[in-house]
C-alpha cells in the first residue's frame, strides 16, 4: 500500500507519468494450518473451523448462508482461493465476499457445484444479481468434489470474478463503499460442507494515466 502510494505523488509531483500499472499488492497469505487470520466460529447457522490444514465452512439451516470475514475493512481487494464441497453431487454454493458493510450490504461472487457463478450485490438487504452464467450454459469447472480455483476483485466500480484461471464473469459496482472481506458457503439443503485452501489476499493494481 506504501508502494503504491509513492507512485502515485511521485507521478502527481512529477506532473508526466505515462501509463503504467503497479503490480497487485499481496497482503497476506493463508495455508490454514492455524487459525490466525480466520477465527473459529459456531452459532445455529453453521460452523466455520480450522483444522488439517484447511478451513472448513458447514451451513446448518436450509436456505442459508454462512460466512468467515476478516475485521480489516478496504473497498479494493482481490480474494483467491481453492475450494471444494466435502461431498461430490451434493447442490451447494461457495465463494468469496467482499465490501461487507453487514449482513443487508455486500457484495459476493459465487460458484455452484452444478458449474452456475453469478456476481451479486445485497443493497440494503435488496438482492441484485449484476452477473450470471446462463442455465443453459455454465463455466468451466470442476463439478462434484472437485478443486476450483476462484478469484474475486472489487476494484472501484470494476467487478470480476474468475474460475481456474479464466474471468468468468465482470459486472458494475456503482456505488462502491469501505467493508470486510471473506470467503462464505450456502445452500438450499442442510447440513452442506465446504472446504478451503490456500488464500491470496492483494490489493489490485493502480493505473496511473499521463
Amino acid at each position: 500500500m506504501v508502494r503504491n502510494f509513492i507512485t502515485l505523488l511521485l507521478c502527481f509531483l512529477l506532473g508526466a507519468c505515462s501509463l503504467s500499472i503497479v503490480e497487485d499488492e499481496v497482503l497476506f497469505v493463508d495455508s490454514f494450518s492455524d487459525n490466525r487470520f480466520f477465527e473459529d466460529t459456531r452459532n445455529p447457522h453453521g460452523s466455520v473451523l480450522v483444522a488439517d490444514g484447511v478451513l472448513k465452512i458447514t451451513v446448518e439451516q436450509p436456505n442459508g448462508m454462512m460466512v468467515s470475514l476478516r475485521p480489516t475493512e478496504l473497498q479494493d481487494v482481490i480474494v483467491a482461493v481453492n475450494g471444494w464441497p466435502q461431498t461430490a453431487g451434493e447442490t451447494v454454493f461457495f465463494g468469496i465476499a467482499c465490501r461487507f458493510v453487514d449482513n443487508a450490504n455486500f457484495v459476493y461472487f459465487s460458484l455452484g457445484s452444478n458449474g452456475d457463478a453469478t456476481i451479486t450485490k445485497v443493497d440494503d438487504g435488496k438482492v441484485n444479481i449484476l452477473a450470471a452464467t446462463k442455465p443453459d450454459a455454465p463455466i468451466s469447472s470442476n463439478y462434484g468434489g472437485r478443486i476450483n480455483h476462484i478469484s474475486g476483485q472489487c476494484n472501484g466500480t470494476e467487478l470480476s470474478f474468475s474460475v481456474n484461471g479464466i474471468q468468468a464473469l465482470k459486472a458494475t459496482d456503482v456505488s462502491p463503499q469501505l467493508g470486510r472481506f471473506g470467503i462464505f458457503a450456502s445452500s438450499q439443503y442442510a447440513p452442506r460442507t465446504v472446504f478451503f485452501d490456500d488464500l491470496t489476499v492483494s490489493l489490485p493494481a493502480i493505473r496511473v494515466q499521463p
